[in-house]
């Protein structure tokens, strides 16, 4: 009687990582309305013949310098209003809308985050240049 014996790794840190790539605007620095859309990709894995299905909840925020929170994804079409979070589809790209807070003018980076551990999965830096 033949028997197959599959051996599965502890680990699968290739799978396990998100490939998440955040752009605005081609490339652009500076951001010239308080309402900045910036766009979001989940890069696709595939396992063997097989894609991997994965789903991710993800947290957007713009952060100063201090770490302190001065713009977030708004509420409405792809954010959940109670968490303030997007979820994304392998292979799949979504256009977030940031709101600024009208008081903040500098240089901010923003993280696209896990919205449980805080893990960032990739950070775009920017600046204000507002049209007065």
């Amino acid at each position: 009687m033949p028997v197959i014996i599959i051996r599965l790794s502890k680990e699968a840190p290739e799978q396990q990582k998100a490939k998440i790539k955040i752009t605005y605007k081609n490339d652009a620095k500076f951001i010239t309305t308080r309402f900045p859309v910036v766009d979001v990709y989940f890069e696709e894995k595939q396992m063997g013949l097989f894609p991997i299905e994965d789903t991710r909840e993800l947290l957007i925020e713009a952060h100063d310098k201090k770490g302190n929170v001065v713009g977030e994804v708004m509420a409405g079409r792809i954010a959940n209003p109670a968490t303030g979070t997007v979820v994304i589809k392998p292979g799949k790209n979504i256009q977030a809308t940031l709101r600024m807070q009208e008081e903040y003018e500098g240089p901010f980076v923003v993280k696209v985050m896990n919205p449980s551990t805080f893990t960032v999965y990739c950070k775009l830096e920017l600046k204000t240049d507002y049209v007065v």
